[in-house]
Parts: C-alpha cells; sequence; structure tokens
C-alpha cells in the first residue's frame, strides 16, 4: 500500500498540468522592468513625486518614440513593445481605463507634468524595433472581477502583471497543449504577480488575472 501511495505522489508530481510551484526566476531586463512597475505603484499610491522622478531620470521622450521605445532605466535599455497576439476571452468583468494608471513611461512623464492629475492618454504606438525585451499592454478590472485572456507563443516564457496602486490580483496561466499550468496567488491577492513556464511547442495560452481588492483597478500585463 505504501508503495502504491508513494507512486501515486511520483506521477501526481511529475505532470506537467499540475505544476504551481515557481521553479525560475524572471530574466534580468524582464525583472528590472517589474521593479520600475512597483516603484511607479509606489509612487503614485504615496503622491511623492521625488520616486517618479527617479523612476524617469533616465527616460528621454524623443529617444523613446524614435527608436521603438527603448526605455532607460537604472543605467540599462529595456525594449518595449505592444502585446501583440493578445486576445480577450473572458473580459464581462473589464472596465474602461479612464483615468486608471498606466504604467508605460510616457504616461509617467505625462502625470509629472500635470502634477499627478490623472488625464486620458491613448495607448501608445510603438516602433518595433529588431529585438524587444518586454511586451506589455494595460487592462482594467472591476473590483472582484476575473478576466481571461489568450496569447500565443513557445518556448520558454515569463509572464508578470502588477496592479495600479491599492490594488491586489492572482494570476493564473494555462497552457493546455504543453500539458502547464502555473499561478501565482493568494487568499488576499497580491500587488503584483509572475510565473515562468515551457511552451515546447507553439499554441495558445490564457492568462487570468483576478482582481481580489474593492475598488476598479488596472493592471499592465508584461511577457517576454
Amino acid at each position: 500500500m505504501k508503495t502504491i501511495f508513494k507512486l501515486c505522489l511520483i506521477a501526481f508530481f511529475a505532470c506537467p498540468a499540475c505544476m504551481w510551484a515557481q521553479t525560475t526566476k524572471l530574466s534580468p531586463k524582464m525583472e528590472l522592468f517589474k521593479e520600475y512597475c512597483l516603484k511607479v505603484r509606489e509612487g503614485i499610491g504615496s503622491q511623492d513625486i521625488a520616486t517618479l522622478e527617479d523612476c524617469l531620470k533616465e527616460f528621454n521622450q524623443k529617444a523613446y518614440n524614435a527608436t521603438g521605445g527603448n526605455f532607460v532605466y537604472n543605467g540599462q535599455t529595456i525594449a518595449l513593445t505592444k502585446y501583440d497576439r493578445f486576445y480577450k476571452v473572458d473580459t464581462l468583468a473589464s472596465v474602461p481605463m479612464g483615468n486608471h494608471l498606466k504604467f508605460d513611461p510616457a504616461y509617467v512623464d505625462t502625470l509629472l507634468a500635470t502634477d499627478l492629475q490623472p488625464v486620458a492618454l491613448e495607448e501608445p504606438t510603438l516602433l518595433r524595433s529588431d529585438g524587444y525585451d518586454c511586451m506589455y499592454i494595460h487592462q482594467a478590472i472591476a473590483a472582484k472581477g476575473k478576466c481571461v485572456y489568450q496569447a500565443k507563443g513557445s518556448g520558454a516564457k515569463e509572464l508578470f502583471v502588477v496592479a495600479e496602486n491599492g490594488g491586489t490580483i492572482n494570476l493564473v496561466v494555462k497552457n493546455p497543449k504543453n500539458k502547464v499550468e502555473v499561478k501565482d496567488a493568494s487568499s488576499a491577492g497580491k500587488p503584483s504577480a509572475e510565473v515562468t513556464w515551457s511552451m515546447p511547442r507553439f499554441s495558445d495560452y490564457s492568462i487570468e488575472v483576478e482582481n481580489t481588492s474593492d475598488k476598479d483597478i488596472s493592471v499592465i500585463i508584461v511577457t517576454n
């Protein structure tokens, strides 16, 4: 009986579909951009202009627009582009972006110019350069709501989500074709969540983002 029980445990933990634990950290550029997003969240939450100015101290608006979204932060260049192959699947809990926070450097720069007064700013159109470090998109989710999105890809994948100030989220990514399901979640939700996984075969994967907070929030979804 003990032998059968052990074999069951081995089969359970070996099953890719049951892969819940995070085993790989984000790559350096993804981690750096997440650090920037969390710092923006902190600065907006405390209305700390100095913190936001520090986030953008190496930001060059002209260079950002002209070079396909190259953003310099902490002495390193992060090539940003919009999240392509991103589709909305179940977004009944979606709400308009309105004046919700966008983490894009150009938007934060505009906030500083208007003394942190929210502004309506369209998602920037970035020119695609030869390569990129991060793809991102902003979405807004109703209080206690969950939205499901879909994307395509292959290879070693990494993805993080950061909620705007005061918000908390849970994240689940499912990739049935490669029998992968990974999540970063807690009972109360988290200010940010991240997952990594491998996709040997090109296929669709779903991104479930749950807003566990009591207010509508925006999120930035970032992948490699």
